[in-house]
């Protein structure tokens, strides 16, 4: 994931940074702890829009994700998952012995997912409906993480 890149509210960032020495060489067990620490976005930012309602320099909450190690024969590798779910810019700093590794932090803005077809819904008219008349559709589709959004559907029965 490219730091600055859009990702959809409810989808899982799996990372796997890979420990080596000063020479380029994997490592099997760092020396200090690997950390992984999400920056969430701003209190007060809006959820079902983009657009960040939170006041400039709003205090911003940071939460720690663990990080499995994976024995891989002499090998370890390394994997912490999040799945954002609320729209906004997060960061994540992954820290060896409490200093940032190379391309840390991941800076990377969340945005609302894909519509969801089981949290998505059609409003119809109220009846009667008259066959040969313009009726107004709404489709409300909402993502895994019920951010939502909206679409109107005209149907003009002499266009078809």
């Amino acid at each position: 994931l490219p730091s600055g890149s859009p990702v959809g509210a409810g989808e899982t960032i799996v990372f796997r940074p890979m420990v080596r020495d000063r020479w380029g060489n994997h490592v099997s067990a760092p020396e200090s702890p690997l950390e992984m620490i999400v920056t969430l976005p701003p209190a007060g930012s809006n959820t079902a829009s983009t657009e960040d309602d939170a006041p400039e320099g709003a205090p911003r909450e940071t939460m720690r994700v663990p990080i499995e190690e994976q024995p891989r024969g002499d090998i370890v590798t390394f994997e912490g998952k999040f799945t954002p779910k609320v729209l906004g810019p997060y960061e994540v700093n992954l820290l060896l012995g409490g200093e940032p590794i190379t391309g840390s932090p991941l800076v990377f803005e969340v945005l609302a997912g894909l519509p969801d077809v089981k949290t998505s819904r059609l409003v119809l008219p109220e009846p009667p409906l008259f066959s040969g008349e313009n009726y107004e559709l709404v489709l409300i589709s909402v993502d895994k993480c019920v951010q939502p959004h909206s679409s109107v559907l005209a149907c003009d029965p002499s266009n078809p």
